[in-house]
């Protein structure tokens, strides 16, 4: 009796809750957090020390807590610091990334992929969570695409000062998949920035990525400096060749944040004008707009079912994503750019 409480004690300590289901050696920190509804988690740390907008800043002691319905919360002592370059440096909140150290992820059973990236608010006002919802819809826009992308997980956060200086934050934010694990399950590596601009890029997948930057309008991505794009080589099939994966939405024309602006070699004056960056010579876009036209139901059933965002939000989402498919009745208005 003894030893099984003090084993009880161990586990809840490392965030295993007692009446969860066993952790699969398998199981990888964002499989645990994933849910098909928003988890609500619980960061405390030191947030005079998070939000002091340091170069370099690095890792502090946290404690992440995911609250469990008619369960024990599971706790997980791990770090935090801010990540990301314009959001860090212009928001009032910076997105961050959770470390998990070696011991809790020996604990917990997880797999070594030891960091999630979470998306966070920006700014303290409300209307900046429709930003992140939006941001994270687009996400599952791509899954619903391709297999070959990011998994998501929506979040209910409230971030606690440790020390009490600060009133509790709660908004709305989400995690990213490790890119390890996604190139894990697309049986690939990932390339580094050292490669430059692709030889060779795999054509399907690339068409598909290029498309979808057009539909959400964005065009805030480089496949030669990797800016908001991962390479991910395949190690086995016919075709060993690099796929283009995007991340990072938040300055496209489907989110249209604020301080969004389109970069200035571009032949555009907003976010929310689409232009066709496609760089693989002549090639036939028919099957991807037929790829498309197939998913639209289900495209747009993406943003109509979400019950968190607001009327408006939902509204200029399936206006913004219905102009698209007028557009593909014309294949002309969008190749010809």
């Amino acid at each position: 009796m003894i030893k099984r409480l003090l084993l009880s004690a161990v586990l809840v300590f490392f965030g295993l809750c007692a009446c969860h289901k066993h952790v699969e050696l398998t199981e990888t920190p964002f499989q645990h957090f994933e849910d098909k509804k928003p988890i609500h988690l619980v960061i405390d740390t030191d947030m005079d020390k998070l939000l002091a907008k340091e170069e370099d800043q690095p890792y502090q002691d946290a404690q992440l807590i995911l609250k469990k319905d008619k369960c024990t919360d599971e706790h997980f002592h791990l770090e935090a610091r801010p990540r990301g370059v314009f959001r860090k440096a212009n928001c009032a909140f910076p997105p961050l990334k959770i470390r998990f150290p070696d011991e809790v992820l020996e604990a917990g059973g997880f797999m070594d992929y030891p960091t999630l990236k979470l998306v966070t608010h920006c700014q303290e006002d409300p209307a900046y969570d429709q930003l992140i919802l939006k941001e994270y819809l687009i996400f599952k826009l791509y899954n619903i695409l391709t297999d070959n992308g990011f998994k998501t997980q929506l979040t209910k956060i409230t971030y606690c000062d440790s020390y009490k200086r600060h009133e509790n934050i709660e908004r709305f934010g989400f995690l990213i998949e490790h890119p390890r694990e996604l190139a894990d399950r697309m049986n690939g590596r990932i390339l580094g920035e050292k490669y430059g601009a692709p030889r060779n890029i795999h054509k399907p997948q690339y068409k598909i990525f290029t498309l979808f930057q057009y539909m959400i309008g964005n065009t805030d991505w480089g496949l030669s400096n990797r800016h908001n794009v991962k390479l991910i080589q395949p190690n086995t099939g016919d075709l060993k060749i690099p796929m283009p994966i995007p991340y990072d939405f938040d300055f496209c024309g489907l989110v249209d944040a604020p301080y969004a602006i389109p970069h200035h070699n571009h032949p555009i004056k907003d976010v929310k004008e689409r232009y066709f960056q496609w760089r693989g010579g002549e090639e036939d876009f028919t099957d991807v707009f037929d790829l498309f036209k197939s998913k639209k139901e289900a495209l747009l059933a993406v943003c109509e079912n979400c019950e968190y965002i607001t009327e408006k939000s939902k509204a200029e989402m399936l206006g913004y994503l219905e102009s698209f498919f007028v557009l593909l009745d014309t294949p002309e208005a969008i190749v010809g750019k």
